[in-house]
């Protein structure tokens, strides 16, 4: 994978307003995003990837979220072969 961000700013403008993974991601199996109190706000499966995929836009139920960090958990597949596990940080600025 090329690029993992660790932060994204959904504010509309058109510039890094969705989570997303860069690089050479073929499927995403699985995706969750929780808040700092474990509450889930983001969750896909099953998601091919033919080209940049946006992800999460900082929404839960139909609500902006909250500024801060963000825990995510990910298994993806690669475009040559092999899968993995990532989990870390974002950052939703506004």
């Amino acid at each position: 994978m090329k690029h993992l961000p660790n932060g994204f700013s959904p504010n509309d403008d058109s510039i890094n307003d969705y989570f997303t993974f860069f690089g050479n991601v073929h499927e995403i199996k699985k995706i969750e995003i929780f808040d700092r109190w474990g509450n889930l706000v983001y969750s896909e499966k099953n998601l091919i990837v033919n080209k940049e995929i946006k992800l999460w836009n900082g929404t839960f139920k139909g609500q902006n979220c909250l500024p801060g960090v963000y825990v995510f958990y990910s298994e993806i597949e690669f475009e040559r072969g092999g899968e993995k596990s990532i989990q870390g940080e974002i950052t939703l600025v506004k």
